[in-house]
């Protein structure tokens, strides 16, 4: 295992990653994930989808809402718009959401963050959608974020009901 130190000047997802491509340690395709989330899926199909055109790759869930606000616009396949900031997703018919899991290339972090830059890699992944640059691959599971009180709680009751494992009051 190779690991890089930012040091006490955080970049965000993005800017660290565009560090970690300027000391030559990022693969050619690599997966992210969020750090705060139990993602009940398999990777390989995932990885499959991002292999046939050699582009990012983002899991989707259809959510409406539910689970948090709803960011992507994917239609019959095709992954139109991901926009992390938009302020009425309804109005822009956004139904999935991020699932928490994308395959990056090492030429989308080199071309699309400046090196040395602070970036939250939403934006990244808002200008690859924008470019037609961001694949989607459509998840039927959805995720615990176990992030939050609430979060934890329903991942418990998730783990309870799948392997009998849990808190117990």
């Amino acid at each position: 295992m190779t690991y890089a130190d930012e040091g006490h000047e955080l970049r965000g997802t993005g800017g660290a990653l565009r560090y970690i491509a300027d000391l030559g340690l990022l693969q050619k395709s690599f997966f992210v994930m969020y750090g705060d989330s139990y993602l009940p899926v398999d990777l390989c199909p995932i990885w499959r989808t991002s292999e046939q055109v050699q582009v990012a790759t983002m899991a989707v869930l259809r959510n409406e809402g539910r689970w948090d606000k709803s960011n992507v616009i994917f239609r019959n396949g095709t992954l139109l718009l991901y926009d992390k900031f938009a302020r009425s997703p309804a109005t822009l018919d956004m139904d999935y959401i991020d699932f928490g899991l994308s395959v990056l290339t090492r030429d989308a972090i080199i071309q699309g963050i400046a090196s040395g830059s602070e970036m939250d890699l939403a934006h990244l992944f808002n200008q690859l959608s924008l470019e037609g640059r961001l694949r989607g691959h459509e998840v039927l599971q959805r995720f615990y974020e176990i992030g939050s009180p609430q979060g934890l709680d329903d991942f418990e009751k998730y783990l309870r009901t799948t392997t009998g494992i849990g808190r117990h009051t």
